[in-house]
C-alpha cells in the first residue's frame, strides 16, 4: 500500500480490520472471490479508504517500492588532481 508517508506493510493482526474495510469500485464490501483474486495477484479494483490495493510478490516488492538492499552514502566529490 502506498500512502502519503510512503509504502506501508500490514501486520497479520491488522488483517481482520483491513478486510472489513475493503471496498470494490461500487463501494460494496469485498467478497471472497475478490479477495482470492487479489491473493492470486490479479487486479481486483479493491480499495481501502480510496487507496488501491495490489498484491506484491516478494520478487517485485523491492523494485516497485524503490527498496535499495545495500544503501551507501554517495562518493565524495574529488577535486582536481
Amino acid at each position: 500500500m502506498r500512502t502519503d508517508a510512503g509504502p506501508a506493510a500490514l501486520d497479520d493482526r491488522d488483517l481482520a480490520m483491513l478486510i472489513a474495510e475493503l471496498r470494490d469500485a461500487a463501494e460494496r464490501p469485498a467478497d471472497d472471490a475478490s479477495l482470492a483474486a487479489l491473493l492470486d495477484g490479479r487486479d481486483t479494483g479493491l480499495n481501502w479508504h480510496g487507496q488501491a490495493l495490489v498484491f506484491l510478490g516478494n520478487e517485485a516488492a523491492g523494485t516497485r517500492l524503490g527498496f535499495i538492499a545495500d544503501p551507501c552514502p554517495p562518493e565524495p566529490a574529488r577535486g582536481p588532481s
